[in-house]
């Protein structure tokens, strides 16, 4: 099992290469993720998308999850 803080440093690495889908921007810089948690090597966070990248609000959080997966 990965530690807490090890995923926390793939999050962060994640969200800086990670971009919104509308506005092309990191995730890092634009307060997007909010309510983030890391316990017990599970993270829990909420991403607020604008309402323009709602169809594809799933397949945003799907390549979101698959690339910190693949950081991790």
């Amino acid at each position: 099992m990965i530690d807490d803080a090890a995923i926390h440093r793939a999050v962060q690495e994640t969200l800086a290469k990670f971009k919104d889908p509308m506005t092309g921007r990191p995730l890092s810089g634009t307060n997007q993720v909010r309510n983030l948690t890391i316990s017990n090597g599970h993270l829990r966070c909420e991403l607020a998308l604008s309402s323009h990248s709602l169809p594809i609000a799933q397949e945003t959080v799907d390549a979101f999850v698959d690339q910190l997966r693949a950081s991790t």
